[in-house]
């Protein structure tokens, strides 16, 4: 992971006229918080407030509890999906009913 965390930008424009500008390019981001702790995403990449990437397997737990309160709109835009977890206990009432 090379990238860096881009707030500076967020919103890209450029001038169209004397007085005038337009939007041409967004990146958005989005500040999870719990206590002091705090980490962004952007661009599918969850970033530190530093703006190091952090990797999928040392994201905090508190911070996939508060993935789960964000809409996936929100989420989508920020390009990130939250990862499947699927029940082991789903998965063992369904193998105990099949034998």
């Amino acid at each position: 992971m090379s990238r860096r965390l881009e707030l500076n930008g967020v919103h890209v424009f450029e001038k169209i006229g004397p007085s005038q500008h337009a939007v041409t390019k967004i990146r958005p981001a989005m500040r999870l918080c719990q206590g002091e702790a705090s980490l962004y995403i952007q661009a599918g990449t969850v970033f530190t407030p530093g703006g190091d990437p952090v990797a999928s397997k040392d994201v905090p737990t508190w911070f996939l509890e508060e993935l789960k309160k964000c809409s996936p709109a929100a989420l989508d835009e920020c390009g990130y999906k939250l990862p499947e977890v699927k029940p082991a206990r789903k998965a063992a009432v369904a193998q105990a009913a099949a034998e």
